[in-house]
């Protein structure tokens, strides 16, 4: 292996990791816009969960196959759905086509376990925490610059627009990685494919944030029969992936200590942390003759991002470093407390703007050091040849988590709500994001509970179980 192809490789896996990013809060700048034109939270928080329904299934599915089959091969499937999911939403004559184009675009939920199984297989072993590092921070640098330029779109041509410039970035990093990036090693186990159980759950859970989200409008046994047939439907996918003998959702990787509580951090970061810009987003552009908010145009909100992308960037790299060269569990505990610091700040005084962007900022770091730290766990405790299959379990969780996350905060701020003259409905109150931040602090302190309990190992595996060298 050339000096140089390393850092070629790792630069294409940088770019096809981009989009992810950039699919996922590029649309966020646009929550303002669209809260004021449509009045209605719970519609708009639609626009969140759909695209983390469907990252999670992506996640499940692509990654397990791209370890079977190619992982290239998924990884250009996944870049080619982001593309498609781009332009239904920017071709969109409504709301609800708006959101099917971003469930389509949910595809790229499977581009970070992809990348980091194809940053494994095609990295020297030295490297990959470093690599893992800069593929999470490729993640942060496209997630603040895809809100800062969402939010100067929204300004200038209106939200849906974004989604044009969405396209042209997932075809520019179909093309590269398509001509580009080495094949990957297919193994072709054809037998007992469990599509399945990387689908199964999925119904369940939307069905179970479609009764949060009616509560209070569809009939009391309407809501109890929805809810327990989707527990019902979800402890069957559960029982059905414990005993499939080749599950694509391998729930049975939860009985590793490690990969169980680093998913809870995860999870509980994503529940609530992880919907800190879609909550700031709409605080800081409503109308403070609400009685909350800032009125900033999106293009300022989307310039504020610019602190959180460097602080993010630090994190991230930081964490890949001190994963590798100190302990594990490090990057994870100070990002866990640094959630716990920004979202409390929130909770307390959301009045003032200089405290709203401190929030952030804190609660920005501490989620890029858990989304640069928890792979490495994973990836240490997950044999060689499961590494997208692991990965892509957390993402799972963390997907899922997440869409139930921005359908509560959705709830929460539809809560309390102030009336719009001349509109159809309202917009959140004071209370209600005091109510949402105090919502996400709790989560926050459960991540922190959990990663206290890690093992501070180093990331060096025993030489039997050692990442393989290409």
């Amino acid at each position: 292996m050339s000096a140089s192809r390393p850092w070629a490789i790792l630069t294409l896996l940088v770019i096809a990791e981009t989009i992810s990013g950039f699919e996922g809060s590029m649309m966020l700048a646009g929550l303002g816009a669209w809260m004021r034109q449509y009045h209605d939270p719970i519609g708009v928080g639609w626009i969140v969960s759909s695209f983390f329904l469907v990252q999670a299934a992506s996640a499940a599915l692509l990654a397990t196959l791209g370890d079977r089959f190619g992982r290239k091969l998924m990884l250009v499937i996944a870049l080619a759905g982001a593309l498609v999911g781009s332009l239904i939403s920017a071709f969109a004559p409504s709301l609800s086509w708006i959101i099917v184009g971003r469930a389509v675009q949910g595809m790229a939920g499977a581009l970070l376990p992809l990348c980091v199984g194809l940053a494994r297989e095609q990295l020297p072993a030295e490297r990959l925490p470093f690599a893992v590092g800069v593929i999470a921070a490729a993640a942060a640098i496209s997630s603040a610059g895809g809100f800062m330029v969402g939010g100067v779109i929204t300004d200038h041509f209106g939200p849906q627009q974004m989604f044009v410039a969405g396209a042209a970035a997932a075809a520019v990093a179909l093309l590269l990685s398509a001509a580009f990036l080495p094949s990957s090693r297919p193994k072709h186990e054809l037998k007992q494919l469990d599509i399945l159980g990387g689908l199964l759950f999925v119904p369940g859970v939307t069905g179970l944030l479609l009764v949060l989200s009616n509560l209070g409008t569809w009939p009391a046994a309407v809501l109890w029969g929805v809810g327990l047939a989707c527990l019902g439907l979800l402890g069957i996918w559960w029982l059905h992936e414990r005993r499939h003998p080749v599950p694509l959702i391998d729930v049975g990787l939860f009985a590793s200590r490690d990969v169980r509580l680093a998913n809870l951090v995860l999870g509980s970061c994503a529940l609530g942390a992880m919907g800190i810009t879609q909550v700031s987003s709409i605080l800081l552009q409503q109308d403070p003759g609400t009685g909350a908010g800032f009125g900033l145009s999106a293009t300022i909100v989307g310039t504020l991002k610019l602190p959180m992308l460097i602080v993010g960037t630090l994190s991230s790299v930081w964490a890949g470093w001190a994963s590798g060269r100190w302990s594990l569990s490090l990057p994870i505990v100070v990002g866990s407390a640094a959630l716990v610091l920004g979202l409390g700040i929130g909770t307390i005084d959301h009045d003032a703007l200089w405290l709203v962007i401190l929030a952030v900022v804190v609660s920005n770091a501490g989620t890029t050091a858990l989304f640069a730290g928890v792979p490495n766990v994973v990836v240490a405790a997950a044999p060689d040849q499961r590494t997208s299959e692991a990965v892509g379990l957390s993402q799972v969780v963390r997907h899922v988590f997440q869409a139930v996350g921005a359908q509560c905060i959705a709830v929460l701020l539809a809560a309390s709500t102030v009336a719009v003259p001349g509109g159809h409905g309202g917009v959140p109150s004071g209370r209600a994001f005091t109510l949402v931040f105090a919502f996400m602090t709790l989560a926050s302190l459960i991540s922190l509970g959990a990663a206290l309990t890690l093992r501070r190992g180093k990331g060096v595996r025993p030489a039997a179980d050692a990442i393989a060298a290409i």
